[in-house]
């Protein structure tokens, strides 16, 4: 064939159409398969046919394969439809309406722009390009059309690819993100050097070489990941066989490259040395015989062509009659012009590349003109230039023998990857796999005698050996089901009256423990009681144990929980104790701890009603105590039980709180409608903790009229907490109690209901609720209307320092035989600043009865007592006030120098060590200091 020629072009060509075809004929045959690999065959195989034309127009040097182009647009187009789809269905297809959508306008995009291709370029010129050794079609606006919707159709499939990458996760992102990257970037790059080849720009070459690397290395990227991600059904040998063959012709690919890029190469050396030897006639060592030589005088000379000898040479008169009349030279004076007008066609110019010095390709196919390649020198004497030309037919001859053997190599190399790959894995790899697989099938039918025949010891004779002990340890398995179902009505009955038995035990042993809880319930429920009598303090508790349990026809519950509360009078003053208290451990245990705290607490509220001696002690002093004797009691459990506590007395009078936090949640205060902690910090450990040495204290609260005082145990923290995805949430925020007393309005059972909306109970809780006065709707005034104008002037008396002022009015209203707490205290203190330390005690006495809140007072009475001489009484109330505040250094500095007096020096100097820790330059405990010391010398 005179006209067929291989060339790289063509060795990559057949790559490319032979990668595309067996894959995407493969991805065609799978039975079953998703859309998204029925795009993807369509891809590959438009990209082989593509390559199909693209192998006849650079194998064919005949004007007729110019109309390559008839298919690779069309095939093009189509192509350019499948990446979009492609990503659409994989891994599945979100959008199916888009899809359908989108296909549609796709198509549309090829069959409009295919026909006006058809129909524009049916009598359009040839032009044959030299640098890419094909025929094409002169039919420029109508490729413009077409390079515009393949443009528009990769701008969309990046779009979807993008899309789809952001909505989808896990592994199968990163597959569409590498399928996006390898099929945008190649036809990025195969676009891209297409249009700055027909512009000019570049060589076709450049745009041939472009094309056929990227196709290559595309359909291997493409292959390579779809086929190590794809949930579609394939075979092992299928994969193994694809793989192989998208390497070994990438291989080749590049193989075949750089083999026939050499042997242009060295055709080029070649001829460069024979156009020398010719300049210099001589003939003797021309393995390709020249066409002409031209001088730069103008003058040619022609050389015969077959059967001429070596150094015949013609010279005709003009040089138009053996067609080399488009030659050119760049530095000769005929070089004036290139491009030139071919009958009605202006044929553009092809490459920058073909005006440099070298090898230079230029001159006519068709008609009777003879196709040739020349070289120009320069001549090394006289440095003027020539030309010499070859035929262009030796060229491509000279290429096709090296094409030739690649191109029958990589047929070889298919047929051995398709044939020979079954035939050379059939004993080390097919055959063992059918073989596992035929055991399978027996098994899954239920024929567990399958056993397999391990040909080879690698890692598929490991699976068949474990396969065998498989189905062997399924057969003994079904082997003792079929005993034991042959007697399973037997085995029955001796399980269930095993069962039934263990039953009975278990229900008599439950019986026993809920008899214990029963008994145990019944010691709790008179300590679990509100006994508190008062006008003005209402006391109301919920106790909801976890533990809930049924013993013969009663249902109880029994837990570690304890409220209390008691009315008891102290000095003749009505008070109610109340008690929340929660027990270490569930159940039993903490039953146990909160019987033995009810019983020792019932015990000293006993005492307390029935001895005038533990009766005769302020609030603050009875607290200490019983706090002291309660711990004192648990300690005894050496540390393995323990109680945490709130613990306190309500003045039924005066509405004040005394109470002590023994690691207890914070109580709340309910006022205005708000809801607030009372505590900040952790006052005490819980009762029974060992090794704890700390300084006790009452912390006071003035309740007002209306208020509420809550206390709780940590039931009411710790609610389970379902989230919206199913999971379950422990919450340990104790901010979030305040909500739910607030969403109650201080109501108990509200409270609970709150809570129980929110989330569901993981432990006992406990709720204690103290209100004050809430019968009344208006605060009561603090002094009476009579009384107001005289408590007006009696405090502007005491601002201007008109003590005795203050004094004398104030007796002569009375003031001292009245209730009336502001005036009673301007009076005390103008006693005090006159120092009259008689008429201050008594008057400070009866105020601090009515308003105990006034720990100042307080102070008042026990240093006016001291300046009296009454030193017990001092004592008593500077006791009573260290209890309330433990670090007031002048609190303390005044115990102190009530005790020197006393005598009682250890105790004196304990109080004034405090003082001078915590201010160790305070000059009055200095100088007491200093006296304790003198007497003490003395």
């Amino acid at each position: 064939m005179d006209s067929f020629f291989l060339t790289y072009y063509s060795v990559s060509s057949l790559i490319g159409l032979v990668m595309g075809l067996t894959m995407g004929i493969y991805f065609l045959s799978v039975r079953n398969s998703s859309g998204a690999m029925k795009f993807l065959a369509m891809l590959l195989i438009c990209a082989g046919l593509m390559n199909v034309a693209y192998f006849i127009s650079s194998s064919f040097i005949e004007p007729l394969a110019a109309y390559h182009r008839w298919m690779t647009v069309p095939v093009g187009l189509l192509m350019s439809v499948a990446p979009a789809q492609l990503f659409f269905h994989y891994p599945n297809n979100r959008w199916p309406r888009a899809a359908r959508i989108s296909l549609i306008a796709q198509l549309l995009t090829v069959v409009l722009p295919v026909a006006f291709f058809l129909i524009s370029s049916i009598d359009v010129p040839l032009l044959y390009h030299f640098d890419g050794h094909y025929w094409d079609l002169v039919a420029e606006k109508p490729t413009k059309i077409v390079a515009l919707a393949i443009l528009a159709n990769s701008v969309f499939q990046l779009v979807i690819g993008g899309m789809k990458i952001a909505v989808t996760g896990g592994r199968e992102r990163w597959v569409i993100l590498g399928l996006v990257i390898f099929l945008f970037g190649c036809g990025f790059a195969q676009g891209i050097t297409n249009s700055l080849s027909r512009d000019g720009t570049v060589g076709r070459d450049v745009f041939q070489t472009t094309f056929s690397l990227t196709i290559v290395l595309g359909l291997f990227a493409v292959t390579v990941i779809y086929m190590n991600n794809t949930r579609d059904r394939t075979t092992f040998l299928a994969k193994i066989i694809g793989i192989s063959m998208v390497t070994v012709l990438s291989v080749m690919q590049a193989i075949s490259f750089s083999a026939l890029a050499e042997r242009t190469r060295a055709f080029d050396q070649l001829r460069m040395k024979e156009a020398r030897a010719v300049h210099q006639g001589d003939f003797s060592q021309l393995l390709v015989r020249p066409l002409f030589l031209r001088k730069a005088s103008g003058e040619i000379e022609y050389f015969a062509e077959s059967g001429a000898s070596d150094n015949s040479v013609s010279k005709p008169d003009s040089a138009e009659e053996v067609g080399i009349k488009e030659a050119r030279l760049p530095i000769l004076p005929f070089m004036d012009q290139f491009d030139q007008e071919e009958g009605n066609h202006h044929a553009p110019r092809q490459s920058d590349s073909d005006l440099q010095l070298g090898r230079f390709q230029k001159a006519k196919l068709g008609d009777d003109h003879l196709p040739y390649v020349s070289y120009v020198l320069t001549d090394p004497v006289t440095g003027e230039g020539y030309e010499v030309g070859f035929s262009y037919l030796a060229y491509r001859q000279y290429v096709h023998h090296a094409a030739a053997p690649l191109a029958i190599l990589l047929l070889l190399v298919v047929l051995v990857l398709v044939a020979g790959f079954p035939l050379f894995f059939r004993g080390a790899l097919i055959k063992p796999l059918m073989d596992l697989l035929g055991g399978m099938n027996k098994v899954d039918q239920g024929d567990l005698s399958a056993n397999v025949k391990v040909r080879v010891e690698d890692e598929i004779g490991a699976l068949g050996h474990y396969f065998n002990g498989m189905v062997v340890s399924i057969r003994d398995a079904q082997s003792k089901l079929k005993d034991y179902a042959d007697r399973l009505e037997e085995k029955v009955q001796e399980r269930t009256a095993e069962l039934q038995k263990s039953l009975s035990r278990v229900q008599e042993l439950k019986d026993q423990q809920d008899g214990d809880y029963f008994l145990t319930s019944l010691l709790l429920r008179p300590l679990q009681s509100n006994r508190a009598k008062s006008e003005t303090v209402s006391i109301d508790f919920l106790v909801r144990q976890k533990k809930s349990f049924q013993f013969r026809k009663w249902n109880d519950e029994i837990g570690g929980d304890l409220c209390m509360a008691e009315s008891i009078k102290l000095l003749g003053r009505p008070y109610t104790l109340f008690l929340n208290a929660d027990a270490m451990g569930k159940s039993m245990q903490g039953a146990g701890g909160a019987l033995v705290l009810g019983a020792v607490l019932e015990a000293i509220v006993d005492r307390t009603l029935l001895s005038g001696e533990a009766s005769r002690h302020h609030p603050e002093r009875w607290l200490k105590n019983a706090f002291i004797e309660l711990h004192k009691v648990f300690e005894t459990f050496d540390g393995s039980m323990l109680i945490s506590l709130v613990f306190g007395l309500v003045d039924d009078d005066s509405g004040l709180v005394y109470m002590i936090n023994a690691e207890h949640p914070w109580s709340v205060l309910y006022r205005n409608s708000q809801a607030s902690f009372v505590e900040s910090d952790l006052d005490f450990r819980k009762l029974g903790t060992l090794g704890v040495d700390s300084t006790i204290f009452v912390k006071t609260i003035q309740l007002e009229p209306g208020d509420v005082l809550i206390a709780g145990s940590d039931g009411r923290d710790d609610l389970l907490l379902q989230n919206p995805d199913g999971t379950e949430t422990l919450q340990h925020d104790e901010n979030v109690f305040l909500r739910h007393v607030e969403s109650g309005k201080g109501n108990l059972e509200a409270v609970v209901d709150s809570l129980l909306s929110e989330g569901d109970l993981t432990d006992d809780l406990s709720l204690l609720r103290i209100g004050y006065r809430e019968d009344l709707k208006v605060r009561p005034l603090d002094v009476s209307e009579r009384f107001r104008i005289l408590l007006e002037e009696a405090r502007a008396n005491y601002r201007s320092g008109r003590f005795a002022d203050v004094v004398r009015s104030l007796e002569d209203a009375e003031v001292a035989e009245s209730r009336e707490a502001p005036l009673l205290r301007l009076l005390a203190q103008s006693y005090l600043r006159q120092k009259k330390f008689k008429q201050a005690l008594a008057v400070a006495e009866d105020y601090a009865y009515l308003k105990p809140a006034d720990t100042e007072m307080l102070y008042a009475v026990s240093y006016c007592a001291a300046r009296c001489g009454e030193l017990e009484k001092a004592a008593d109330y500077g006791e009573r006030i260290r209890l309330r505040e433990p670090h007031n250094s002048r609190y303390l500095l005044n115990l102190a120098r009530i005790y020197a007096t006393k005598g009682n020096r250890s105790r004196a100097e304990s109080f004034l060590e405090q003082v001078l820790d915590s201010e160790p330059d305070n000059e009055k405990a200095l100088k007491l200091k200093e006296q304790l010391g003198s007497v003490a010398a003395n």
